[in-house]
């Protein structure tokens, strides 16, 4: 890394929507400068990104990519079948990882995974931006501070209305369904506010006619009593609400996932003559919110951390085996699984 002058030159592999929103984030850090790009199905797509871009080189395999010195860490958006092979691939040349969610397919190759970034004492996480939020920030910031007593309910929904089947959302062969590309953040808001070990999780899918889940609802339940109850879909949009319910009041943030503005702690009453007390946090989410997930893993480098205490490795693992586990009470088997 380029420590003299703090600058973290990012490599990015896979130039799609999503990496474009990744780089609409790296604009808005000073000491931050996209070094390299490459696309292995198509070069013209990482010259299209060049140009949209301010990007110092493409190339057009990853061999010459993961053997520029100038990368100090990778970012992956590549589709989801292919996270484990990139990610190993990078770490094997020595480059620390951020890789898009889900981490990968399932729990046995987020392991893979994991033992090669501890092995060669390299930085790895996944790419879960909405934990980086502001407002994610002030949510954990709340709770540790007990404002609203012990959580006992957990609201998260996830739902977008994509009706253009030809997408990978939709494709089994590309890792698609609503689990793998929505419920992920769902699931991981619940692992950050109640634990990433319940003891019982029941789940149910409409599974479409390509194979994949459109539609699902989650309930996990925990040690203590406390349950979360967690809807992803393709199929409608939703308001997009966390609601975190506990014993002296609630939290409510809205929008969650598209960048929220905002943060209410609700004191609730249920008689008639007094009014609920409320509390409202204005957490401006600077850009679309990927700056965030980049600078947190940028400060981990210059400290010399292999991994980001917000978003640690052992609980993506244990976030991918609620996955699997999820899928096993549906009966969807990725192929090559």
């Amino acid at each position: 890394m380029n420590i003299g002058k703090q600058i973290t030159r990012w490599g990015i592999i896979g130039p799609g929507s999503i990496a474009r929103s990744f780089a609409e984030g790296l604009r808005l850090i000073p000491d931050a400068v996209i070094e390299a790009v490459v696309s292995k199905s198509s070069v013209e797509r990482a010259r299209a990104f060049a140009e949209e871009y301010p990007v110092r080189k493409i190339y057009e395999t990853y061999e010459e990519f993961f053997a520029d010195p100038d990368i100090d860490i990778v970012y992956i958006a590549v589709i989801n079948p292919m996270h484990k092979d990139v990610v190993l691939q990078a770490l094997d040349a020595g480059k620390p990882v951020l890789c898009e969610k889900p981490f990968a397919l399932n729990a046995n190759e987020v392991r893979q995974m994991i033992e090669a970034a501890r092995a060669k004492k390299l930085f790895l996480m996944e790419a879960m931006w909405v934990r980086f939020l502001p407002a994610a920030m002030k949510l954990r910031e709340l709770l540790a501070e007990n404002r609203i007593g012990t959580v006992k309910y957990l609201h998260v929904d996830l739902c977008l209305d994509l009706p253009d089947r030809t997408k990978r959302h939709y494709d089994l062969n590309a890792g698609g369904g609503a689990l793998l590309d929505l419920g992920v953040y769902t699931i991981s808001m619940a692992s950050m506010i109640l634990g990433s070990n319940p003891v019982d999780i029941k789940s149910s899918a409409f599974i479409g006619d390509t194979g994949v889940d459109e539609t699902s609802s989650i309930t996990l339940r925990y040690e203590d009593g406390a349950f979360a109850v967690l809807t992803q879909s393709f199929l409608m949009e939703s308001p997009e609400e966390i609601w975190v319910v506990g014993t002296e009041g609630t939290i409510k943030i809205k929008s969650m996932f598209i960048g929220p503005n905002e943060l209410k702690v609700v004191k609730e009453t249920k008689t008639t003559e007094l009014q609920a007390a409320e509390e409202t946090y204005l957490l401006p989410t600077v850009g679309q919110g990927h700056r965030y997930q980049a600078e947190e893993a940028a400060r981990c480098l210059r400290e010399g951390k292999t991994e980001s205490e917000i978003m640690p490795l052992d609980e993506s693992l244990r976030i991918i085996e609620m996955m699997d586990e999820i899928r096993r009470q549906w009966g969807l088997v990725f192929p090559g699984e």
